[in-house]
């Protein structure tokens, strides 16, 4: 009878290695008569594990040993055989006893997930183990090693973490911004894995002091200082800051364009003052340690003109000349000098007179001119001198007295002295006085001097009028450019920060200030602006210029006049007597006087005195902040050429480019002064200038914008253009004070803020409205800006340049803080919390949430809210929702729209807002996973209550990209054909994947260029189409824009972008991860192209 044998013996292992295993057994006792074949060896892998019957090895004999191979070192292995004849197979034996394999070195290593630097002296390195099973034996733990990258290996140093559960260590007391090589690997009792290594860089620390400070060529106004940066910069040095302190007040100038040798000449000063001085040297991050302070003072200056009390005649070739001392001088009065020539001379003489300073006196200084010639007209002048601290050989001399005329005649010794009154108001008087006074006492000699005297006068008042006549006739072709304003600025600092600075609020206190402002419906604002209203409503300044007949038609607004003190005031062109007037005044900033001109929106009778204006005051930046119309009224002309160029009067304006942005609109324009043919006293202006116009659009009318944050940018963006130019920036709006102030009052504060970490709002605008009335025009206005500051304090400096953008997400990825159960990369947390704090109400989702719309929705975290929502026509059943969103872009405030994969239920309302909207690019970001998501667009045609939707090619490629053409035809519009391309990208951007950051920025980029060069033609926005109108949208919409932004700016504002699209879809961001991933593609781009110069440096 033949059967199955039995089973085999129990295998035992005979040897082993890491991976292998030598087992032997005993055959089975009967094979029931047929021979044994083979035999087959099951293996279990691990204690008390189930059996595998895919773990099953044949043997190619009947021999009863085998080498199995194959196995894993530092597993445990059993085994159990069963043997086969030619009618079957066995059962299997009894299983092996356990058995574990030899150790090997590990053959796993560490993936390091995040590196970066804590400090400027400590890294930090997270990682994921690697799977147990390629431990090879025991886990015992890490061994880091970190050197300088350049140092050899044999300056690394090594940390042991024995302990295998840990996956972070921060590594301390490292050198300061230095790049460490820095590796990990695993270890058992074999040794060591495999390496992994990352590159990884300290954070910049603060720089030493600078050395080598000097103080040469000290003057009356200005002081040159050399120096040496720091020993040791501890990053890299962008610039210097010059601290320099009179009395109580301090003031600094910052220099940049740092070398190893510096020097600076700080100009400005007051003469004859003490001055304290310290300089720092300051990182993109910190400022440094402060230099040893000096203590100098600036030279003297000239005083001014002595006061000529006394001229009287000695003898027929003598005069007695006394003068006062000058009210205004430096130090001392060390010499006079007494100039005098007979009239029409030429040259003067000169003669020295020293004061002597035995006694101090106030008496007046006398000399006595002598070897005169008689009956001669003689002219007089005095000037005072002073000597200079460092150098006394040197004199400062001052302003001359006005010249004094005297003449010599025999006799004129018998007329008593008389005393020469120089008041303005008395000057007739005196003058009429005198000459009674010699009359009388020369008799008829006198009055024959008199009749000469006359006949001088009147030849001179003909020479006037004829040089006049000539002037207007023979020289109205040239007009010089070049002189100085008609209003000379004032050399005095405005110190409205000063004066009331308890009423400052320090920045960590501001927002907790403004919160508190809002309470009870904004008490706190509305208690400050009376306040701020009753004080204007005292100021007596005048407005004479303004309420003028032959002006009233030049004022936009009847209420809204210009104060005459300090009224910009246009020189007078040849063969006028006053310049033309404009309705625009000086307005001081932050320790600046006249920082800027606040004027209405020009008018066509005022277009041409508004281009001289900026010609005459050197302007370089113009801020608009309203649009041509409003709400249908007209706010401003426009006072700018469409295209090409246009002349204003004397001047001749070209539009050179034009870049229009969600926003606002930059516009740049040539200035020509087509008049110009000569230039005074050698002084080269360029006959040619470039003006930049910044015209803010999105400001409402009788209103405040929602958001502060794009204002905010706005004004830092078009300040800063103007930051280092000489003339004021211009500021309009329609009337010229309500937003016009209210851009003053943010740029104004915000210097505030950066120079001495504090905001005095209130005081400002009490001060600038003493300058243009009605500045900053309502309460909402004036709680808007201190929300506007709230929000730049808080967010901070968000506005990033290319090259800087490696260094800000290091540390956005840093936490400053030693405790261990802290919120990783605290900082992205907080701007990601900052970013999404929007909370809407209730109120905004009642569409969304209403009647038979909730069953439109896919997913109820993702609701689009009424302010931002797109809106269908209406249609049957009264109902105008579908479940997306209006985002903006960079280009448009409308340049997308957010919304779900189209339910079943949801297609009709689709393609309804496709054609709504005449929408001519959708861009799918989600799979066709039927039932759930399915196709939404027709195999051929589809008709809807007033359109076809019909499918014109089936499958394309446009630029790489899976695309369908479908074309709208209307039922009642004749011809009308809207024709859509829908493109294909399933799954983007999953999985987020950094190595080639192309395949993630291609389609945005594609998509936007796509859009600006059909808005030539019709604006229309983008669809993007993803599950739930969720994070994948909101992704490629904040890229799309940042994309856009650095290839215009150099710049991207991660922070801004991912605001805005929360703002009008919130819910989008799901964690601070997508903030971080759209940091991250954009560091990709910026490494891995080299267009993108670093600050500061022009391409």
């Amino acid at each position: 009878l033949i059967a199955v044998p039995d089973a085999p013996g129990k295998p035992l292992v005979m040897a082993f290695t890491s991976r292998s295993v030598n087992l032997s057994w005993a055959p089975p006792l009967n094979n029931h008569n047929s021979l044994i074949s083979h035999y087959r060896i099951q293996i279990r892998e691990g204690e008390g594990k189930e059996w595998d019957d895919n773990k099953i090895i044949d043997t190619p004999d009947n021999r009863t040993v085998f080498q199995v191979r194959g196995c894993l070192p530092f597993t445990t292995y059993s085994f159990r055989v069963m043997a086969v004849n030619g009618k079957g197979k066995s059962h299997f034996s009894t299983a092996s006893y356990y058995m574990l394999t030899l150790r090997e070195v590990p053959s796993g290593k560490p993936s390091i997930t995040s590196a970066h630097n804590m400090s400027s002296t400590s890294i930090q390195l997270t990682w994921v183990s690697p799977p147990l099973s390629t431990i090879h034996g025991e886990f015992l733990g890490y061994v880091l090693r970190y050197k300088p990258r350049m140092a050899d290996e044999s300056k690394a140093k090594e940390i042991r973490l024995k302990d295998s559960s840990i996956t972070k260590h921060t590594i301390t007391k490292l050198k300061v911004f230095t790049q460490y090589s820095v590796s990990l690997q695993v270890e058992n009792p074999e040794g060591q894995g495999n390496v992994t290594t990352v590159i990884v860089m300290t954070d910049e620390g603060v720089p030493s002091m600078p050395v080598n400070v000097s103080l040469r060529n000290i003057t009356n106004s200005s002081i040159l200082i050399h120096w040496r940066q720091p020993t040791n910069p501890n990053g890299i040095i962008i610039g210097y800051r010059l601290y320099y302190m009179h009395k109580d007040f301090t003031d600094v100038e910052t220099v940049r364009r740092p070398q190893e040798h510096m020097q600076y000449r700080l100009s400005g000063l007051k003469p004859y003052t003490n001055y304290k001085l310290w300089l720092k040297a300051f990182t993109w991050k910190n400022e440094g340690e402060p230099s040893e302070p000096f203590t100098m003072m600036t030279d003297v200056r000239g005083p001014s003109p002595p006061t000529v009390s006394n001229l009287t005649c000695c003898n027929e070739t003598s005069i007695f000349v006394e003068w006062d001392k000058p009210k205004i001088f430096y130090k001392s009065v060390d010499n006079y000098y007494i100039h005098y020539r007979k009239e029409n001379a030429g040259t003067w003489k000169e003669i020295e007179v020293i004061v002597e300073r035995t006694t101090f006196t106030t008496r007046p200084t006398t000399y006595i001119l002598t070897n005169l010639t008689t009956n001669s007209l003689y002219e007089i002048k005095v000037q005072g001198a002073t000597k200079g601290i460092y150098d006394s050989s040197k004199l400062f001399k001052g302003q001359e007295t006005e010249i004094q005329k005297f003449r010599l005649r025999q006799h004129c010794d018998h007329v008593r002295a008389f005393t020469m009154v120089l008041s303005k108001d008395s000057s007739s008087t005196s003058s009429s006085s005198t000459l009674r006074h010699l009359e009388n006492a020369l008799g008829s000699s006198g009055a024959g001097a008199l009749a000469g005297v006359f006949v001088v006068a009147l030849a001179l008042f003909f020479a006037v009028v004829i040089l006049g006549i000539w002037r207007r006739y023979f020289n109205e072709a040239y007009y010089y450019l070049d002189e100085g304003t008609v209003t000379p600025v004032p050399a005095s600092i405005p110190d409205w920060d000063i004066i009331d600075a308890k009423r400052a609020v320090p920045t960590h206190v501001f927002i907790q200030r403004v919160a508190a402002m809002h309470m009870d419906i904004n008490t706190g604002f509305a208690r400050e602006f009376q306040e701020i209203e009753e004080a204007s409503k005292g100021d007596i300044s005048t407005s004479n210029a303004s309420n003028a007949s032959e002006h009233i038609d030049k004022n936009r607004y009847n209420n809204i006049l210009a104060y005459d003190h300090s009224r910009v005031q246009l020189r007078p062109l040849p063969g006028q007597k006053k310049g033309e007037y404009l309705n625009a005044n000086f307005i001081d900033g932050f320790q600046k006087a006249r920082n800027y001109i606040a004027t209405q929106g020009p008018l066509p009778s005022t277009y041409d005195s508004f281009w001289r204006m900026i010609w005459e005051q050197k302007v370089y930046v113009v801020v608009m902040i309203t649009n041509l119309l409003e709400r249908g009224r007209r706010k401003c002309d426009m006072y700018w050429p469409n295209e090409g160029k246009v002349i204003y009067g004397l001047m001749e304006v070209t539009l050179i480019k034009e870049e229009i942005m969600a926003t606002y609109t930059i516009r740049q324009f040539s200035l020509r002064h087509t008049r110009m043919k000569k230039i005074n006293s050698g002084k080269h202006r360029p006959t040619e200038i470039t003006v930049y116009q910044y015209q803010y659009t999105n400001w409402p009318d009788n209103g405040i914008p929602d958001n502060p944050l794009p204002v905010v940018s706005f004004v830092k963006k078009s300040s800063d253009l103007n930051q280092d130019r000489e003339g004021p920036l211009l500021v309009h709006c329609s009337a010229g004070v309500g937003r016009t102030g209210a851009y003053i009052l943010i740029d104004a504060i915000l210097k505030q803020l950066k120079s001495k970490g504090e905001a005095n709002i209130y005081t400002y605008l009490k001060h600038i409205r003493t300058q243009r009335n009605h500045l900053v025009q309502s309460e909402e206005q004036y709680a808007f800006v201190h929300d506007a500051m709230a929000e730049a304090i808080a967010s901070g400096e968000t506005n990033v340049n290319a090259s800087h953008l490696s260094r800000c997400i290091d540390n956005l990825q840093s936490s400053f803080t030693t405790d261990e159960n802290s919120i990783p990369w605290q900082l992205l947390d907080r701007q990601f919390k900052l970013a999404t704090s929007y909370t809407p109400p209730e109120c905004q989702f009642v569409s969304a949430l209403g009647g038979n719309n909730r069953s439109k929705n896919r997913n109820f975290d993702f609701l689009p809210i009424e302010k931002s929502r797109v809106r269908l026509s209406s249609t049957p059943d009264g109902s105008d929702y579908i479940n997306a969103s209006w985002i903006p872009g960079f280009h448009s405030l409308r340049e997308f729209v957010v919304t779900q994969h189209p339910l079943e239920s949801t297609v009709a309302d689709f393609w309804r807002m496709i054609w709504d909207h005449s929408v001519s690019t959708i861009v799918v970001l989600s799979s066709l996973q039927k039932p759930e998501f399915g196709v939404f667009w027709p195999a051929k045609k589809m008709d809807m209550e007033h359109f076809r939707v019909e499918l014109t090619e089936e499958t394309t490629n446009f630029n790489g990209y899976e695309s369908k053409q479908l074309k709208l035809s209307s039922f009642h519009s004749g011809n009308f054909v809207l024709n859509v391309k829908i493109i294909f990208r399933p799954d983007w951007p999953r999985p987020r994947c950094l190595e080639n950051s192309t395949d993630v920025t291609e389609l945005p980029r594609l998509i936007s260029a796509l859009y600006v060069e059909e808005k030539e033609q019709q604006p229309s926005p983008t669809v993007i189409v993803d599950r739930f109108g969720g994070t994948e949208s909101g992704i490629f919409c904040a890229l799309s824009s940042l994309l856009s932004q650095l290839d215009s700016e150099h710049h991207v504002d991660v922070y801004q972008a991912v605001k805005y699209v929360h703002n009008q879809r919130p819910g989008t961001w799901r964690s601070q991860e997508d903030l971080l991933y759209i940091y991250k593609v954009l560091e990709s781009v910026c490494t891995s192209r080299s267009r993108y110069p670093p600050e500061g440096v022009e391409e």
